[in-house]
C-alpha cells in the first residue's frame, strides 16, 4: 500500500491532509470527511496477514462511547485494502508531554488513561498494549487511549503485543 498524499481524495469521501503514522499492520492519516464535514483520523491496514485482528479491533470498538476512547465512526474497503475512521485527537504521547509538566498535570493525564482503561475491563476488553505512546494528550492536558490493535475480548489468548 503506498502513502497516501494530502490533497489526495479517498475512497471518494475524505480528503487527506497529513500522516498521522505508522504501526506494524496500518498506517493513519489524518482527513477531512466531505460527509460529514470534520477532521478524522484514517486508519488503513498495510499488512494483508493482519486482516483478522484489524476487522476485529473495528468491532471491539464500534459502539464504545467513553471520553477517553477515540470513538469510531465508519468501516470500508477501497481497492481491495480495509480502513476504518475515527475520532482525531489532537495530541502527543504521554511520555513527550509529560517532560515538561508537573506530577500533577502528568497524574490527571494518566487518570484518564486509566478511566479508559477501566471502561474496556467492564466491557470485557482487554487493551493488549497499553504504553506512554498509545495515550495520547491533548493541550487542556486530557489523555486518550488510542490503538486497539491488539485488543481482545477479555477470556481469549492474547495476541503479540506489549501486554
Amino acid at each position: 500500500m503506498r502513502a497516501l498524499l494530502p490533497g489526495e481524495l479517498w475512497h471518494r469521501r475524505y480528503r487527506v491532509l497529513r500522516s498521522l503514522g505508522q504501526g506494524g499492520a496500518a498506517s493513519a492519516v489524518l482527513v477531512h470527511d466531505l460527509v460529514r464535514k470534520r477532521d478524522v483520523a484514517l486508519k488503513i491496514l498495510r499488512a494483508p496477514d493482519a486482516r483478522a485482528a484489524f476487522l476485529r479491533e473495528f468491532r471491539l470498538l464500534a459502539g464504545l462511547e467513553h471520553p477517553r476512547l477515540a470513538r469510531v465512526h465508519d468501516f470500508g474497503i477501497e481497492l481491495g485494502v480495509p480502513f476504518y475512521t475515527s475520532d482525531f485527537v489532537d495530541g502527543e504521547p504521554l511520555e513527550a508531554w509529560a517532560a515538561l509538566r508537573t506530577e500533577r498535570e502528568l497524574a490527571a493525564a494518566l487518570v484518564d488513561a486509566l478511566q479508559a482503561l477501566g471502561f474496556l475491563h467492564r466491557a470485557r476488553i482487554r487493551h493488549g498494549d497499553f504504553k506512554s505512546d498509545n495515550v495520547l494528550v491533548d493541550s487542556c492536558g486530557r489523555a486518550v487511549l488510542i490503538d486497539l490493535s491488539c485488543a481482545r475480548e477479555i477470556g481469549l489468548p492474547a495476541d503479540a503485543g506489549t501486554g
